[in-house]
C-alpha cells in the first residue's frame, strides 16, 4: 500500500477491497494496518470499523485467546504462590503460639519453603516441644547460613 498515509490511498483500496466479496475478510487487516500510519477516527469513519467487527476477526480471536491462556497461567501462579506464603505465616503462627517466638533463621527457611515442603512439616508441627526439634525436621538450605539451634 504505497502511500498509505495518504487518506485516498486508504480509500482507493477500501473499495478494491468491498467490489471484490472474497477480499471482505480482508478489510478488518487493511484498518489494521492502517492504523500505524493514519487515526483511529479517520479509519472508523471511512471503514465502519469499530470494536465490534475487530472482535469478530479471526486474528483478533487468536490474539485474546492467546492472553487469556497467558493472564490464567499469571492467576494460577500467583493463586499458589499466594496459598504457599500463607501456609507458610500459618504454620509460623501456629508453632509461635505453642514454642514462643521463631528464631530468624526458622521463620526465613519457613517462608522460603515449597507449598509441598510446608505440608510435610505440619506431622512434625504438630508434635515437637522445641524450636531444635522442628529444625530437625525442615529441608536443608542449599544457600545461605546454617541454622542455629535455640
Amino acid at each position: 500500500m504505497r502511500g498509505g498515509q495518504d487518506e485516498r490511498v486508504l480509500q482507493q483500496a477500501l473499495n478494491r477491497l468491498r467490489a471484490e466479496p472474497t477480499l471482505a475478510e480482508l478489510e478488518t487487516l487493511l484498518a489494521f494496518l492502517a492504523r500505524f500510519v493514519l487515526d483511529t477516527p479517520f479509519i472508523q469513519r471511512l471503514m465502519r470499523w469499530d470494536m465490534a467487527i475487530l472482535r469478530e476477526s479471526p486474528w483478533y480471536q487468536e490474539i485474546a485467546q492467546e492472553v487469556v491462556e497467558q493472564r490464567r497461567e499469571e492467576w494460577v501462579h500467583e493463586g499458589i504462590e499466594r496459598s504457599r506464603r500463607q501456609t507458610a505465616e500459618h504454620l509460623l503462627h501456629a508453632l509461635e503460639h505453642r514454642l514462643g517466638e521463631a528464631p530468624a533463621e526458622v521463620q526465613a527457611v519457613l517462608l522460603d519453603l515449597s507449598l509441598d515442603q510446608l505440608w510435610d512439616l505440619f506431622d512434625a508441627a504438630l508434635t515437637v516441644t522445641t524450636w531444635t526439634e522442628l529444625q530437625a525436621h525442615l529441608p536443608t538450605r542449599e544457600h545461605g547460613p546454617e541454622l542455629s539451634t535455640n
